[in-house]
């Protein structure tokens, strides 16, 4: 076929004007040929921007149904928030499992919003007790003032200054807690821990030692959340929870990372029996 194109083709043109249209062919063909590869491309760069964009609007719904579950139930969740703060779907998640769980002692590593939320629903339900620890005495101060304005009782705010310690191999920045604060502390029931804030410690698995801390004052039906899991540091801090404690089983709802006793079947309805 080629051939009997090239002669028809050869019948009209001398050779050498023959050879200038062949190459001016094939430099139209290439032309076309990179044409369609940036054009596959641009295709291509616009799809992704576009995935981007739908997944962002889909974690603004998440988070806008978060925040009106949240603030419907509870208006006094009004405190302002920081970049360090909990977000709304991992409040909504947490509000779920304390209604699940219904734990009487609950201990929190990094004051701020979650505060007010498990505060206000220990005074909704009208028994409970919450010890919050804080390394920033103007962010604790902020967080007693919001608990004061609404009345919410049921709450010790301890400001304990951050030091270096060694948990399990690892360097870590962790909360100066002392023998009076473990003592206090007998049969925790959930252990929500959102600090030390990463960008207060440099230090990305800092939030090791919760588990290490709290390990002997923890009750029979102990749970342990740990805010932030998506993040390299705390999903290393997860993994290292998991793999130290056999009697605990990890899961993960939104953007926490949770530990419950494998024999209390909490981890079996993580995701499910939750309604995030």
């Amino acid at each position: 076929m080629l051939a009997t194109a090239s002669g028809v083709i050869g019948l009209f043109f001398p050779p050498f004007q023959y050879a200038t249209l062949v190459v001016c062919l094939l430099s139209v063909a290439l032309g076309l040929s990179l044409l369609i590869k940036r054009l596959n491309q641009h295709i291509w760069d616009v799809h992704l921007r576009s995935m981007r964009i739908i997944d962002m609007l889909d974690e603004n719904v998440v988070a806008a149904h978060a925040m009106h579950v949240v603030v419907s139930r509870f208006p006094t969740c009004d405190m302002p928030t920081s970049s360090w703060s909990m977000k709304f779907p991992n409040l909504h998640a947490l509000l779920e499992l304390l209604d699940r769980e219904e734990p009487k002692l609950i201990v929190e590593f990094g004051s701020g919003i979650s505060t007010l939320l498990i505060a206000s629903w220990i005074q909704e339900r009208g028994v409970g007790r919450l010890v919050s620890f804080d390394h920033d005495a103007e962010w604790a101060c902020k967080t007693k003032h919001y608990l004061d304005r609404h009345s919410l009782a049921s709450v010790d705010v301890r400001v304990r200054p951050l030091k270096s310690i060694v948990s399990s191999g690892h360097r870590c920045i962790w909360y100066d807690t002392t023998e009076d604060d473990l003592k206090s502390l007998s049969g925790v029931d959930l252990v929500v821990v959102d600090g030390p804030p990463a960008g207060a410690t440099g230090t990305p698995m800092s939030r090791l030692p919760a588990f290490e801390v709290l390990r002997e004052q923890m009750s029979p039906k102990a749970v342990i959340v740990l805010d932030d899991a998506s993040r390299a540091g705390e999903r290393s801090v997860a993994s290292s929870w998991d793999k130290s404690n056999p009697d605990f089983e990890l899961s993960h709802i939104a953007n926490l990372a949770i530990l419950c006793r494998t024999d209390d079947g909490c981890s079996q309805v993580i995701g499910t029996d939750l309604d995030i």
